[in-house]
């Protein structure tokens, strides 16, 4: 992961205030360098400030290491080393679904053939390379006679996985099922679609779909909604 040393604080001592700006990170060789004179006490308090921090969502949970030494102009001290733990955190898959897929322009014509929903989202998981399931669900507006399908490609792909894709006309729910690559989740996705089998359909009702995926650790996205005519 990338990470990064930096000062939190510095004491109360006064002098210890004059090294913020001699004070540099390496990300290179990993090292943080305070340069300039100064008190014991100053420098003391200085490298009691270090704290660590990463901007890695997928860390690795080795032990860190961290080696320590001082130099008084004409000796330097022996190397300290302390050492500490590294505790990752799982990260929900994100959804982000493109600015049109929100508004009522995606429409579906009575009678007309399937229409795709979300063609254009993405789907990433800071920490995950594999998934484990997903739903599209009509979660306003919906009609008994309503179906929600996959395109074939996105079909051949869950295939591959292989991802079972089975639509619940009770809870009027798209549930894939099995453990695929976040690509491969995102594909399939991609190639939900909208029909009815009614020829009577309400004008005046326009579907929200609820999409939702979790990961294989078992962290569950925040559910994105799509709406349609």
């Amino acid at each position: 992961g990338i990470f990064r040393f930096q000062l939190d604080r510095l004491g109360g001592d006064a002098s210890a205030n004059q090294y913020a700006s001699n004070v540099t990170y390496d990300n290179r060789t990993q090292t943080l360098s305070v340069v300039g004179k100064g008190s014991v006490a100053a420098y003391e308090s200085v490298l009691r400030g270090v704290t660590y921090t990463s901007s890695s969502y997928n860390m690795s949970t080795a032990a860190r290491t961290i080696a320590v030494y001082v130099n008084d102009g004409m000796l330097q001290s022996p190397v300290a080393t302390t050492t500490f733990a590294v505790l990752p955190v799982n990260d929900p898959p994100v959804f982000v679904l493109a600015a049109h897929a929100h508004s009522s322009n995606v429409s579906y014509v009575e009678g007309g053939p399937a229409v795709t929903l979300a063609g254009n989202l993405t789907l990433t998981d800071p920490d995950s390379l594999f998934l484990i399931n997903a739903s599209v669900r009509i979660s306003k507006g919906g009609e008994t006679t309503d179906v929600l399908s996959v395109a074939p490609s996105a079909a051949v792909t869950a295939a591959g996985m292989p991802l079972s894709v089975v639509y619940d006309n009770r809870t009027q729910t798209l549930s894939i099922v099995g453990r695929g690559s976040v690509s491969a989740y995102e594909s399939v996705l991609r190639g939900v679609m909208y029909s009815s089998s009614s020829g009577n359909l309400s004008t005046a009702t326009t579907r929200e779909l609820a999409f939702s995926v979790t990961d294989d650790i078992g962290l569950q996205s925040t559910s994105s909604d799509v709406d349609g005519g």
